[in-house]
């Protein structure tokens, strides 16, 4: 049976992946090192891998964060199977990312104000595979994306999806809810954390 084009092109993107992952390539970094500090034992490093995609319809959506059918966990093969699923949706890496130590503020304002643009204080932006370092008492890392303007906004701390959709941010075990806002909890040193945002672009 002939291979679709399809098919070719997300096997390509599985073997991507997979040769990604493996590498011990770092893309960017965030740490709370001073640069005469060196090793320190009371710190850890832990990597954030997102992955950010834009879908083609607002039924593309994935609507998990009413915990409908959602992933306990999320992985690379929880991406790449919703892509197979959706075929017009696509991984965009020209996203950018933050995090922050513990419980950071949320500066998105659900209530009709702005979502776009970086948070301020202690969040600090990446793209792509980031390796950061942190006390190794950090209960829980922050993370959000930084939402582009023309997108679909987040509807905010609601597990009841809303009728016109909503840009919807996934990280490691924490997919609840529509906010721009999700946790890390417990980061151990040495692990790798994945995320994933979809955005829908207004038309």
């Amino acid at each position: 049976m002939t291979e679709t084009f399809i098919d070719l092109k997300y096997k390509t993107l599985l073997l991507l992946t997979a040769i990604l992952l493996s590498s011990s390539v770092i893309f960017s970094a965030g740490s709370f090192l001073s640069p005469d500090e060196g090793e320190n034992p009371d710190m850890i490093t832990v990597i954030i891998h997102p992955f950010s995609i834009v879908v083609n319809s607002a039924e593309d959506l994935p609507d998990w964060g009413s915990y409908n059918d959602y992933p306990e966990l999320i992985e690379p093969h929880i991406v790449f199977s919703y892509l197979s699923s959706n075929p017009l949706s696509r991984i965009d890496p020209e996203w950018e990312f933050e995090w922050a130590p513990e419980e950071a503020e949320d500066p998105a304002d659900y209530d009709g104000g702005p979502q776009t643009g970086y948070g301020e204080g202690e969040w600090r932006s990446f793209s792509g595979r980031t390796l950061i370092s942190i006390p190794s008492d950090t209960g829980m890392i922050s993370v959000r994306e930084v939402l582009k303007e023309g997108y679909l906004n987040f509807a905010g701390l609601t597990d009841e999806y809303p009728p016109a959709g909503s840009a919807q941010l996934y990280a490691h075990t924490d997919a609840y809810k529509y906010d721009n806002l999700e946790r890390i909890y417990a980061p151990s040193d040495g692990e790798t954390y994945f995320m994933v945002a979809f955005n829908l672009p207004l038309k």
